[in-house]
């Protein structure tokens, strides 16, 4: 059993920074960004990528520790494992 909070996560909400809230609402992490560099260019896009990033963890974590969990023991690594892998990368980087 994991010591961190159980996913999954999601990001709650993206402005000046962000938060990352569990399946009941709960904040599990913030963070809070410049605007902007100074020259005008916009942090928003990163502030997204790194919510989704976190918010993806438990997800990625799990399907990573299947993974080895499999290959170590020389059973085969399924292509459900794989998917469930595929599912969290994409969660992390924000595509379907």
């Amino acid at each position: 059993m994991s010591a961190h909070t159980p996913g999954p996560w999601v990001v709650s909400s993206v402005g000046i920074g962000f938060e990352v809230d569990d399946r009941d609402g709960n904040q599990v992490a913030q963070a809070s960004q410049r605007l902007s560099d100074g020259r005008g260019r916009s942090h928003f896009p990163e502030r997204q990528a790194n919510g989704r990033l976190i918010a993806a963890a438990p997800d990625l974590l799990a399907a990573l520790e299947t993974i080895v969990e499999r290959y170590r023991g020389s059973g085969p690594v399924s292509t459900d494992d794989l998917a469930r892998a595929a599912h969290a990368i994409a969660k992390a980087r924000g595509t379907p």
